[in-house]
């Protein structure tokens, strides 16, 4: 991004300080869920267009007896692919269009609450269309290639005769007759189709319980715990502005907002931490950075690339740095790693207001594979220079600090700009206002009473309107809201998602069933002529469908055990947010609704397309 002030402009980098590399686990699990997606959109059109061809088989057989040639029929079918392809391509993408503008408001919501001011711009892009309709002519390519083969090299007879049931041509020895027995038996005829209709619903039950396992396992306490060390912090505008950042002297607080504050609320444990600003060039560092390039200027700021990153180079060509002035209360929110040995803890900070002592620190960890390391060692002496003159600091400890410590929640725009991948140093204020010649206070933190927290929050929400967007605050109890937030947005697009996978096989099932029932009206009138009842030939449609929800049910609870296991729980473990809890419950809520649906389901479907006498159905020619 760029910030444009004027003729100024001022670049910003990530830099590794605060922004580590993500784990190569996490990107493959979400890669893998995205080929789920795919996978369940693919099934959905290659078993819709492999069950209406075979349906039409008939058709195409009586063709064949009047000398329709075999590129003729192949031909027709790509005839009726195209038609479907005109017609259903522009439905599923305004459809689409309207879903994804109808849920994606949620998603940006968390995005828009980082970015203040930012006004966010709901457009469709081409390139996705693009994309979209590709993604289904070559699925419908591929999904019509297999009918097509068996087309043309069906005989007519065969064709005429073909109900879209594979016989099993394996012997087997004569049983006991059993409705059960022979509705498993039918549903074993074709085992390729069958496969894909129960992949096609067990993807809805492991999506479904995926979204329960990401939503559940995000830590609020966690979360706001690792965002703010303390209940309410005051900055200026751009200090919480994610594109603009606290860089220079004229994002400072000013005093009289902190006056003004402790007049006007009970609060307690207040600290008030300085930041150095590219606007203190004069001041810089002496750490021993081991250079790796050479030193270039870019719209009037130094910068040099090291074995650690990017820094940002001073007047004698030196980092700045990152250097903050803290008081003892911020000290107190310091989470200490270690220290010179003989040190006390507790009485580092006094040490650090007599004599020329500093910490460095690193922001908290999100992430459970943290390769970052202190550019410094206890004891190491530091050498600071204020325009030519030389100061010497003396590494006393090492700490992590949260982002209320060293900027703000989500927001690290100001430490890339200012001291990039340099150390972060703190000192004791005293030491700060004697180092720097115009000290500038980045921000001011302070608790308040635990009951009366959204009562205070809010009330300091009011009080920073009234400056016009110089003065902003951000809170633990918003940050509280924007989590709670983020998991109503992964529950809202996580179920919309889980549903429409869920129709897309709920589609594939009802297609199979008509299909079937069609196919074979002749051969549920001949069960008929020879004394099965109605209500036995409902039970075997229901026996033959109910297998397909057990199967994908059990599929699915399967499926879903392993993807929360092996998928959602690394992505679970490297995102800082959360804390893995695994939930079996939504899959199987799934699979009993999948089960109560086909049992239901086809005794309706036999009622609406098998009506007519038993002659009528005999006479049904194949």
């Amino acid at each position: 991004f760029n910030e444009q002030k004027g003729k100024d402009v001022v670049s910003g980098a990530v830099n590794s300080i605060t922004n580590p590399q993500l784990d190569f686990s996490v990107i493959g699990a979400v890669i893998i869920f995205i080929v789920l997606f795919i996978l369940a959109g693919y099934l959905l059109i290659n078993n819709i267009y492999s069950i209406s061809a075979m349906q039409d088989i008939k058709n195409y057989g009586l063709l064949k007896t009047i000398g329709t040639t075999q590129s003729q029929i192949a031909l027709l079918v790509k005839i009726q692919t195209l038609w479907l392809l005109v017609l259903g391509i522009p439905v599923g993408l305004v459809t689409g269009y309207f879903i994804g503008k109808s849920i994606l408001p949620f998603a940006v919501n968390t995005i828009a609450s980082e970015y203040l001011k930012t006004e966010i711009v709901i457009a469709p892009n081409p390139l996705i269309f693009v994309v979209a309709t590709i993604f289904t002519i070559v699925t419908v390519k591929i999904s019509i290639g297999k009918p097509l083969r068996t087309i043309s090299k069906i005989s007519p007879l065969v064709a005429i005769r073909e109900t879209g049931i594979r016989k099993n041509k394996k012997k087997k020895k004569t049983l006991k007759f059993s409705i059960i027995k022979m509705a498993n038996d039918n549903f074993r005829r074709n085992k390729k189709r069958n496969i894909f209709i129960v992949i096609s619903i067990a993807l809805c039950c492991v999506f479904f319980n995926s979204v329960f396992i990401l939503a559940n396992s995000i830590s609020i306490e966690k979360g706001v715990g690792l965002q703010s060390a303390a209940d309410i912090e005051i900055g200026s505008g751009n200090l919480f502005n994610n594109l603009k950042g606290y860089t220079r002297h004229s994002d400072g607080l000013e005093p009289q907002v902190i006056d003004s504050i402790k007049a006007n609320f009970k609060i307690n444990a207040e600290g008030i931490i300085y930041k150095n600003t590219l606007d203190d060039l004069n001041v810089t560092f002496d750490y021993n950075a081991p250079i790796q390039d050479e030193i270039i200027s870019e719209n009037g700021v130094k910068m040099v690339a090291t074995e650690n990153g990017r820094v940002i180079l001073g007047n004698n060509n030196f980092p700045i740095c990152n250097v903050y002035g803290i008081d003892e209360n911020v000290y107190q929110r310091m989470n200490l790693v270690d220290s010179i040995a003989g040190i006390e803890q507790n009485s580092i900070f006094h040490k650090m207001e007599q004599e020329n002592f500093l910490i460095e620190a690193l922001p908290v960890s999100h992430t459970s594979k943290d390769t970052r390391k202190f550019q410094c060692n206890l004891g190491d002496k530091i050498k600071a220079f204020v325009d030519g003159e030389e100061k010497l600091y003396m590494v006393i400890a090492h700490a992590y600090v949260s982002p209320t410590e060293y900027e703000a929640p989500n927001m690290t725009t100001g430490i890339n700009i200012v001291g990039g991948d340099a150390p972060m140093f703190y000192l004791s204020s005293k030491s700060f206002v004697d180092l720097y010649q115009n000290p500038t206070i980045m921000n001011y933190t302070f608790n308040v009473d635990e009951k009366n927290m959204k009562q205070i929050s809010s009330e300091i929400e009011v009080f920073v309107e009234n400056f016009e967007g110089k003065v902003g605050f951000n809170s633990a109890e918003l940050i509280k809201q924007d989590m709670e937030s983020m998991k109503n947005t992964i529950y809202a697009v996580g179920i919309v998602v889980s549903c429409i996978i869920g129709i897309s096989g709920l589609i594939n099932f009802l297609n199979l069933t008509i299909a079937n029932i069609l196919s074979r009206r002749r051969e549920f009138a001949i069960m008929e002529s020879v004394g099965m009842s109605k209500k036995q030939i409902k039970v075997l449609i229901t026996g033959e469908s109910l297998l397909y929800s057990v199967y994908a049910a059990l599929l699915g609870l399967v499926c879903s055990l392993v993807s929360g296991f092996l998928l959602i729980g690394p992505i679970c473990k490297d995102t800082w947010f959360m804390h893995f809890d695994m939930v079996i419950w939504p899959a199987i809520l799934i699979g009993g609704i999948i089960v109560i649906l086909t049992i239901f389901l086809p005794k309706l479907l036999y009622k609406v397309f098998s009506k007519g006498s038993i002659v009528e159905k005999l006479r049904i020619e194949g």
